[in-house]
């Protein structure tokens, strides 16, 4: 075995071109062997194997039926440190920092990329993409397209802008299941399918597009198109209650609006006045009617205008009122009604007797 070891060595330096000056040695290539086996070349390719035929001017190291790696003992302390390089032989994945890549380059760590012109292209096929600087800024291109996605220095990020002017500027239309809108870490409410963010709060409404407020009243409202001055809440609600005031922010009410309704028709729920019909209900005669009305200057049952003025009046209330005056006051006139046909009997019968 010695003996065969020493020939092919032999052979080898044979058929090298060995120049001795000082340390340096020059050869055509270096065969490495593992007693008989043949394990691996360093040379130009093309002198080993035709493999490399179309790369014949590059210096390869070339591994025969083996992974590669290169790697070995730290030189601050001289402990082992494994690979720092891997290569597997079977899919040519390369790993750094791993001995079982399971990508083209598979990094155990950090990547850190330096220098005046530096970036990264990625491509497949006819199709490139590619992460550069634009003066301090990070830019990630459609290569010679266009820039969907741009990070300002300052940390502003651009979707379809170059120049963000926010922490996330979109130029373009944004699609989300749900917009959480954050103080500090804290949700202050969100936009979005109720069920997604609180099935049990939503969950009768499941479907429907919310706008949830969490533990914070709720305002439309900002600058007058006009004049730019500011206007504050148009719209506002109470987070406690529940209330809404349009051009209030401080609703008494369900529905508290501070301006002038106008509407094709209101519905409202009323009681109706139709007690007033029953037998037992008792009329004010017409001459306690006119003293009430003489000292007090409203009907009976009727807020003062004053009163009106100063507190509002229910609607429901009012026209519930109204009924019933309106049907007392049918009952005046029926009353009046059977008076005068009374009245006008006896004159009949007075005329008849006096014939």
């Amino acid at each position: 075995m010695r003996m065969k070891r020493q020939i092919l060595i032999s052979l080898i330096l044979l058929s090298s071109v060995l120049t001795m000056n000082a340390q340096i040695t020059n050869m055509s290539g270096a065969n490495l062997l593992e007693g008989e086996t043949f394990i691996g070349f360093l040379g130009r390719g093309n002198l080993f194997t035709g493999g490399w035929a179309q790369y014949p001017n590059i210096l390869t190291l070339t591994y025969f039926s083996r992974d590669f790696a290169i790697g070995g003992w730290r030189k601050s302390d001289g402990l082992w440190n494994g690979a720092s390089l891997y290569i597997n032989s079977d899919n040519n994945y390369i790993g750094i920092g791993t001995t079982t890549p399971a990508y083209r380059l598979d990094v155990n760590g950090s990547i850190g990329i330096y220098g005046d012109d530096v970036g990264m292209a990625i491509r497949k096929n006819d199709k490139s993409w590619d992460i550069s600087f634009s003066g301090n800024n990070l830019a990630f291109n459609e290569t010679g397209i266009r820039t969907p996605l741009f990070i300002k220095e300052g940390g502003y990020v651009g979707i379809g802008t170059t120049d963000p002017s926010a922490q996330l500027d979109v130029k373009g239309i944004s699609k989300s299941y749900l917009s959480d809108f954050n103080e500090d870490g804290v949700s202050i409410g969100f936009i979005g399918r109720g069920a997604y963010y609180t099935p049990s709060g939503w969950g009768g409404i499941p479907n429907a597009l919310t706008v949830t407020y969490n533990q914070r009243d709720f305002a439309i409202g900002g600058w007058r198109k006009s004049d730019a001055a500011w206007m504050g809440a148009a719209f506002y609600i109470n987070s406690d209650n529940s209330f809404i005031g349009i051009g209030t922010m401080n609703p008494q009410y369900r529905l508290d609006v501070l301006g002038t309704i106008r509407a094709r028709e209101v519905k409202v729920d009323l009681n109706g006045a139709d007690f007033v019909f029953e037998k037992d209900y008792r009329l004010m005669p017409l001459n306690e009617l006119e003293k009430f009305v003489k000292e007090q200057k409203h009907l009976p049952e009727i807020a003062p205008a004053k009163e009106m003025e100063k507190n509002g009046t229910e609607l429901g209330d009012l026209n519930s009122k109204l009924l019933q005056k309106m049907e007392e006051m049918t009952l005046y006139m029926i009353e009046q009604n059977k008076k005068i046909e009374a009245l006008q009997n006896e004159i009949k019968e007075m005329k008849a007797a006096s014939k």
